[in-house]
């Protein structure tokens, strides 16, 4: 009796504890609700800036996906693929970024258990994924090229395995804090308690996403190392130098690994934590205009 009264008693203190933490969360970045947001509150987003996308939905390896268009499809195209956990409307200042719209055609989408393809629905394989967002790929096909992916933090290695199966078809790729490299990332404390099945239900279901690709993802990985010889287009790598979710070490998985890349540019931002987004959408903005402007095709003289 005693025993179960002090497991109890545990149990219930960790739970109040696992409450009062959620605020906390939430201001480091780690609950972030925010990030989903309905389609008429993206489009009330962009209709104050007096910008029309439009947001759509398609069905790929069973399950529903969701994702934005923007600007002219005669231009470049550049593909957001966020990370965890989180939403294409971690994109938003570039998406809405008039300089930006007048040389480039984006579209950015809910990565499969985010947002509104299928929230809470974990799909931790990277090739499954990476099949799921083809489609918006196969459609940009008869459009005007160049085509460049930029995928930041777990979104990384989606965009890196895109380009991995459309040697042909990808002009360049952006990687923003990339979580490459087998092991080389932080696994949070909290997240055993979201994978637990006793605390599970407390947390968001982005966070329990995110937690199942967590622990899922050194695995998966380490089933993409045969291939990134693979990529074969210029690549710049964006990291902040005092990144403690993704550690600094991928940067060197980068250059190791990136040896076929028609160039490789890493840079490495003093002072700049892991989050990029928005922190850092100028530079983001400036490389994906440098990686649009050496992927163009040359003009005969």
């Amino acid at each position: 009796m005693l025993f179960f009264k002090q497991t109890t008693y545990f149990f219930v203190k960790g739970l109040l504890l696992i409450v009062l933490l959620l605020p906390i969360l939430d201001g480091c970045g780690l609950y972030i609700t925010t990030f989903r947001y309905k389609d008429a509150a993206v489009y009330q987003y962009f209709e104050q800036k007096k910008l029309h996308p439009t947001i759509q939905y398609y069905t790929a390896q069973g399950r529903q996906i969701r994702y934005l268009e923007i600007g002219d499809d005669s231009l470049p195209t550049v593909l957001w693929i966020h990370g965890a956990p989180s939403s294409l409307s971690v994109h938003q200042a570039n998406l809405s970024d008039s300089l930006l719209l007048t040389k480039c055609h984006m579209i950015a989408v809910d990565r499969p258990g985010y947002g509104y393809s299928g929230l809470g629905k974990s799909e931790v394989s990277i090739a499954r994924q990476a099949r799921m967002i083809q489609p918006l790929l196969d459609s940009l096909k008869r459009r005007t090229r160049p085509i460049i992916v930029a995928g930041f933090s777990f979104g990384g290695p989606i965009a890196s395995k895109l380009v991995m199966d459309n040697p042909d078809l990808v002009d360049g790729l952006l990687l923003g804090a990339p979580a490459i490299a087998p092991g080389q990332e932080k696994i949070f404390k909290i997240s055993y308690i979201t994978k637990n099945w006793l605390t599970r239900w407390i947390f968001p279901r982005m966070l329990r996403v995110a937690s199942d690709e967590k622990f899922a993802h050194e695995a998966e990985l380490k089933k993409l190392l045969p291939d990134w010889g693979k990529i074969k287009i210029p690549v710049i790598y964006l990291q902040g130098m005092n990144d403690s979710v993704v550690y600094t070490s991928n940067a060197t998985f980068a250059r190791e690994k990136l040896i076929n890349a028609k160039s490789l540019e890493i840079i490495m931002i003093p002072n700049q934590p892991h989050f990029l987004s928005v922190p850092q959408k100028d530079l983001i903005k400036a490389k994906l205009l440098q990686l649009i402007e050496m992927t163009q095709p040359k003009k005969a003289i």
